[in-house]
């Protein structure tokens, strides 16, 4: 499915790991980036040599350009707005280079709902499938929740979470799922090949330019999978009881 044309080639620069081995082992390109995923991982924020790896800005505050990137949010009341932008960047980039076929039903029928306050405290990122939710401060919070909001769901973070969460991730899937004249393809909930796909369709994303070329693009979904990583070891130290909720 995911396969270049004659006519549209994928970009210079893309690359998944079957490119250059299809019948065994990761690719160099493959390689590499899961080695720039554990140099990530393996630096606590801040580190100089992390920034000079991934040309990020290297100033006396490494913190600086997290900081900065996270800024570029929009206005309070916008999110609905980029949210929609965002979304029809993902369709317009998949069809423009025939990687997926999209069903015009799907591309027309998700939704947006606002996500409550209490909600954000639990988790405070876009959340979604056929139905978006959308982050947002509400004058009921306190002014370092409102901003809180908006820095964790600037456009540059938000742009994988979208992509993750719509088109081609969840909603994408789900509706080819619910399309399925097999039954048990229908009813059948399985976690890890939900959000599989979505993490896989960041990548996918990633690799190929979707995100743009440019180092604030590499913050944001070294950002996400470092978020993924911790969420996984947290799940199955607390699922065998190694860890307390304290801890």
């Amino acid at each position: 499915v995911l396969e270049a044309t004659p006519t549209k080639p994928l970009p210079a620069g893309w690359r998944t790991w079957r490119d250059a081995a299809p019948f065994g082992g990761p690719s160099a390109d493959y390689r590499r980036w899961r080695s720039d995923v554990k140099l990530w991982i393996a630096y606590p924020w801040p580190h100089q040599a992390a920034h000079r790896h991934f040309a990020f800005p290297v100033v006396k505050d490494p913190n600086w350009y997290r900081d900065h990137v996270k800024n570029l949010h929009v206005e309070p009341g916008e999110q609905p707005e980029m949210i929609r932008e965002l979304a029809h960047e993902a369709v317009a980039f998949l069809e423009e280079r025939d990687l997926v076929t999209i069903p015009e039903l799907c591309k027309e029928t998700w939704r947006m709902e606002r996500m409550s306050p209490g909600r954000q405290k639990v988790n405070p990122y876009f959340t979604g499938g056929e139905v978006i939710s959308v982050s947002f401060p509400t004058d009921t919070m306190e002014h370092n929740d409102k901003l809180m909001s908006l820095r964790g769901n600037n456009r540059h973070f938000a742009r994988a979470t979208v992509h993750h969460e719509l088109i081609p991730g969840h909603h994408l899937q789900l509706a080819e799922v619910r399309a399925n004249p097999d039954p048990v393809r229908t009813i059948l909930w399985d976690n890890a090949t939900v959000e599989g796909w979505g993490l896989y369709a960041e990548q996918l994303f990633w690799e190929g330019g979707g995100f743009g070329d440019s180092p604030k693009a590499t913050l944001a979904m070294l950002r996400s999978y470092r978020f993924r990583i911790r969420r996984v070891i947290y799940d199955v130290n607390i699922a065998t009881e190694t860890w307390t909720l304290q801890q």
